[in-house]
């Protein structure tokens, strides 16, 4: 599987920063700083090291799904976490065995997809 695949977006890593993901992992965004003027934005470029000032973790789809819990309660129904693929990428998505409670992420990439996840769930204080 390509790397790009296995990790998060730039601009997804970002919201995840600010929403307070925690910020260690193998992956990272780390800004160029050289060679950028007024005109031209500074560029982001992938690698294994942090290298300080404005590097933003982008994890994995693995420790991704590590951070995610296997179930969570919605109006006092269990919903237990799936995983789907479909033509048009992937689901995450918990569901209640009744169907009645849920909630999905959808994404072309599943890092994407399961980070998603994370910030919905971040965000209703489900984690």
């Amino acid at each position: 599987m390509e790397l790009e695949k296995q990790i998060v977006s730039l601009e997804l890593s970002k919201q995840l920063k600010l929403a307070g993901y925690e910020q260690e992992g193998f992956w990272w965004w780390n800004q160029n700083t050289f060679f950028s003027d007024e005109e031209k934005p500074l560029e982001y470029y992938l690698s294994r090291e942090n290298k300080g000032f404005n590097s933003i973790v982008t994890p994995t789809v693995a420790e991704g799904l590590e951070k995610l819990p296997a179930e969570i309660t919605v109006n006092n129904y269990v919903c237990i976490l799936y995983i789907n693929k479909n033509r048009n990428g992937y689901a995450v998505y918990y569901s209640s065995y009744n169907g009645k409670e849920g909630f999905s992420e959808n994404d072309k990439t599943l890092s994407d997809a399961v980070h998603k996840m994370w910030l919905y769930l971040k965000k209703e204080d489900k984690l």
